[in-house]
């Protein structure tokens, strides 16, 4: 079994060293919206990350809540540090 914490957290620290270069070379990438928004929870994928549908796009989420949902449950998305998130 995979230690989810654990790819979790290595995928964050990969993304972040990307996000620290792209920043230094005057490249910065925004989520596609700012502050927290409410999405509609479509999955979870065997990696422990999800999935959300907001204006009619698919966003890969890390979940911030510890229970499971059905799909089309609303959940709140916020973007941070290269990742978008999820919770419940």
């Amino acid at each position: 079994m995979v230690d989810i914490y654990a790819a979790m957290n290595q995928e964050f620290f990969s993304r972040r060293v990307i996000e620290l270069e792209r920043r230094e070379k005057g490249f910065y990438i925004d989520g596609d919206f700012k502050g927290t928004v409410t999405g509609t929870w479509k999955k979870k994928s065997e990696d422990g990350t999800g999935t959300v549908i907001f204006n009619d796009k698919e966003y890969d989420v890390v979940p911030l809540g510890f229970t499971s949902l059905p799909e089309g449950v609303p959940v709140e998305m916020s973007y941070a540090s290269g990742l978008y998130y999820a919770k419940w």
